[in-house]
């Protein structure tokens, strides 16, 4: 095992939301030497998620979490392109937003359905 890898304790959700992110990544990412790092993550988390509970219902809420990242990646795209537009970066913005309070309570839907002792928590309300 590599020796700089380090090992913790996280919840099923972000397993799961880690892997939603490398999948997007490994689908939008073009650049070989970064996929090569991409897919050996990819490898390594995908294995551990075998170890999840099977359902309909997390199958649905994984999909509905990888749809959140997909947003929040193509807010932040788009702030990155209009970066000197107020209006598109503030609509960006919102998008990002969105899309990052939708992946919090589907985060948190995740956990609970598996019983985790470990849950994310936000200071806002929303």
């Amino acid at each position: 095992m590599d020796s700089t890898l380090i090992l913790i304790p996280i919840s099923p959700a972000e397993l799961i939301d880690r892997v939603t992110i490398l999948q997007l990544k490994k689908e939008r990412i073009s650049d070989a030497e970064k996929l090569t790092h991409i897919e050996r993550e990819l490898k390594m988390l995908e294995e551990k998620i075998g170890n999840l509970l099977d359902s309909s219902k997390l199958r649905k809420l994984t999909e509905a979490l990888r749809d959140a990242n997909a947003r929040i990646w193509e807010g932040e795209e788009l702030i990155r392109a209009h970066w000197k537009d107020n209006e598109k970066v503030l609509a960006a913005s919102r998008l990002s937003h969105a899309g990052n309070d939708e992946r919090f309570r589907i985060k948190f839907e995740i956990n609970l359905l598996l019983g985790s002792e470990i849950t994310e928590v936000k200071s806002h309300q929303r």
